[in-house]
Order: structure tokens, then sequence, then C-alpha cells
């Protein structure tokens, strides 16, 4: 703490007034720091010589078939190898948390950021969180999550 001795206490609530403000800056632009190095490297490895072949080929297939049908569900099915180096080597995959409810915020935003961003891609939009929910063992707290962040991305999503 601060010594104020002496000092008005108008001038000394201003003082650490301005100390609350810019350690509540910095801890806000340390979170933005790590959202803006996660954007930089989303997906990255998808152009690696290991999973870029496996990618175009699923990719090929999403162009012209939506999600969940079955030539898309085929299309998964054969590049299996590169879908699980990808999903276990990202945090920002639920498949990279065992347990599940290892997974943290920071991959939790990314991740319904990587949702929205397949919606809007591959012409899905809005995004269909009904899907996504009962693919994995989310706890209430972390779901509640995952619908803050689409609500806020997309307030028309369904849930």
């Amino acid at each position: 703490m601060a010594d104020y001795e002496g000092i008005p206490p108008e001038v000394a609530m201003l003082a650490t007034q301005l100390r609350h403000v810019c350690h509540v800056h910095e801890a806000l632009q340390r979170i933005v720091h790590e959202l803006e190095r996660r954007a930089l490297v989303h997906d990255r490895s998808k152009l690696s010589p290991e999973e870029f072949p496996g990618f175009a080929r699923i990719n090929a297939t999403a162009r012209n078939f939506p999600y969940g049908s079955p030539e898309y569900v085929a299309s998964l099915r054969a590049e299996r190898p590169t879908i699980e180096r990808h999903t276990t080597n990202n945090s920002h995959h639920p498949e990279a948390h065992q347990p599940i409810k290892d997974m943290g915020f920071l991959d939790i935003l990314e991740m319904v950021c990587d949702w929205y961003a397949a919606a809007a891609t591959y012409g899905t939009s809005p995004m269909d969180l009904a899907k996504q929910r009962g693919r994995f063992d989310w706890t209430p707290e972390q779901w509640w999550l995952i619908e803050q962040v689409a609500s806020f991305l997309s307030p028309k999503v369904p849930t």
C-alpha cells in the first residue's frame, strides 16, 4: 500500500483509483495479448506437411457437402489420423484435454470462435450449439461459458 499520510483524502482517493485502473488495464492487456497470440497461431498446424494433405481432402468435401452429411462424415473417417493429430495437439479442441473439465476459458473462447468461423465459412451460420452440446461431457460452467461466447458472437444462436 502506498503511504498517503499528510495528503488530502481526495488526492489519495484519486491516486488509489488511478493505480487500480492501471492494474485492471494491465490484467486485461495480458488477456488481450494471449488472445492475439492465439489468433495468430490458430490452426497453423493444418499447414504442416503432416496435416495439410488430409485437411485439403476434408476441405474439398466440406465445400460440397453439408456438415454432418454422410459424405462429410466419410471424409472425416478417412482422415482420422490427421484429425486426431490436429485435435490432440491444439488446445482449443476438447480432445486435447483429458478430462474435458480441464479445458480452460481461453481454450473455450478460441473453440467457440472456431465454431463460429466454421459456420460462417461453410454457410451454416448461425452456429448450431445443439450439435456441439452432446459431443463432450461439458461441465455446467463450461457450457455456460460456451453459450455466453456464442451469444456474444451471434446473438441469435440456437441453444
